[in-house]
């Protein structure tokens, strides 16, 4: 007798993914729980931080100052992007702890963000003792901080391959088209998914090579975090990570509720005009900057004295928020290399360095932006002495002590970044 051959299985139908122009793309970790609890129709309590919609959609909801950029929008593409927010909203039920993301989907990622910060930073700096209420909201909080960084990572990795990928494909192939947004320092800027990617690339010739300008953007994301820990109630900051793929570097931050209009703090315009117009703000970047020993100075052509770079930027976001990004050049350079260009861009001291310097430090020092200062001088004397005291002191006293008994570095295995940065030396 001839043996009855097995059916083969119909293939389950995967779920239409909710990234626009990304059909290949895998799911996140939240989006996957939310869909199996959709499936077996219990709560889906994550499904909110997957919600997904077209960027267009995402720059009307989140009031950024970029319009829908150059792209070209097709049938088909809107046709995924249609499908996708339908698929999330189908999924989508708001948590506890949360407002629900409404129709604009990714557009939320710095709202939960901000959210979840500002509930973890009361509870942290209450006068009073933690009760078991606090301990378990704080908790929680921690959690969904994690599931949301996750998310976003997510996220702005998987856009930001497909960014790198096809940097060199003519502009009618690409998936995700550039942006018009202003501003090339940056190098080119795409926006998608409620994230606007900046590629690290030198554009304008500022730094010497792209790899330089890779490095800028690495101090972006140290300058922003340097920032955070500072802890000053009131001040706000962008989620932001750095993309290496491909040996191309792409850095991705949330998009945020500003426009040119709300800028109230530092330059967008290479210094041609620095605003310092709300005392409030100016007296937070104020504390900030004394916690990280910057010292202030008078910059642009209106001479306005701030504090940090130039061209940082503080905005007063459309939420009442007060915002303060774009923070590459937050700490002084190194005494400039002559024989390289642009390597007070991104040769810049440690924060952990310039917090321990006996004298404040500007971070303009070294550049044009404090030409109008009239302590300019004493700034550029200031830096050159603490990159002195770096090569001349820190970094020897490091080797003495590395190559002693104490050091604990027996092997090659050792966390070397981790305790160069305790000592200051990198």
């Amino acid at each position: 007798t001839m043996q009855q051959q097995p059916q083969p299985q119909p293939q389950q139908r995967r779920p239409p993914s909710p990234f626009p122009y990304v059909p290949s793309i895998r799911f996140s970790r939240a989006y996957r729980y939310s869909h199996a609890a959709a499936a077996s129709h219990e709560p889906a309590a994550e499904a909110a931080t997957a919600a997904a919609s077209h960027y267009d959609s995402t720059l009307a909801g989140s009031g950024s100052e970029s319009s829908s950029g150059s792209g070209n929008d097709s049938d088909s593409n809107d046709g995924a992007a249609a499908a996708a927010a339908a698929a999330s909203a189908e999924l989508r039920q708001p948590s506890s702890f949360l407002p629900p993301p409404g129709a604009e989907g990714f557009a939320n990622w710095n709202e939960r963000f901000q959210v979840l910060l500002t509930r973890v930073n009361a509870i942290r700096e209450a006068d009073h003792p933690l009760s078991r209420q606090d301990e378990e909201v704080l908790l929680t909080s921690f959690k969904d901080l994690r599931d949301l960084a996750h998310d976003f990572i997510y996220a702005a990795r998987s856009y930001g391959k497909i960014i790198i990928s096809e940097k060199f494909l003519p502009y009618e192939q690409k998936t995700i088209k550039p942006a018009s947004v202003g501003g090339w320092a940056g190098g080119t800027k795409y926006i998608v998914g409620g994230i606007i990617f900046k590629f690290a690339t030198d554009e304008l010739g500022l730094y010497g090579g792209d790899e330089f300008s890779a490095k800028a953007a690495s101090h972006d994301l140290l300058g922003t975090v340097s920032m955070l820990n500072a802890a000053v109630p009131g001040l706000h900051f962008p989620m932001i990570v750095k993309i290496t793929y491909l040996g191309w570097t792409v850095s991705a931050m949330a998009l945020l509720p500003i426009s040119k209009k709300t800028l109230v703090y530092g330059s967008n315009n290479a210094g041609r005009e620095v605003k310092a117009e709300n005392n409030e703000f100016a007296e937070k970047i104020r504390l900030v900057a004394k916690r990280l020993n910057l010292k202030g100075h008078t910059a642009g052509h209106n001479r306005t004295f701030i504090y940090g770079p130039t061209d940082i930027e503080g905005h007063i976001g459309h939420d009442g928020r007060f915002y303060l990004l774009d923070l590459a050049r937050l700490f002084c350079p190194e005494t400039p290399d002559a024989y390289v260009k642009g390597s007070n861009l991104y040769k810049l001291l440690r924060p952990e360095f310039v917090r321990t310097n006996p004298v404040p430090l500007s971070s303009d020092a070294m550049s044009g932006f404090v030409r109008y200062d009239a302590e300019c001088k004493q700034s550029d004397l200031d830096a050159q002495m603490a990159t002195a005291r770096l090569h001349d002191e820190v970094v020897p006293q490091f080797v003495e002590w590395l190559e002693g008994p104490s050091s604990g570095f027996s092997d090659l295995t050792s966390d070397m970044s981790q305790t160069l940065s305790l000592h200051t030396v990198a």
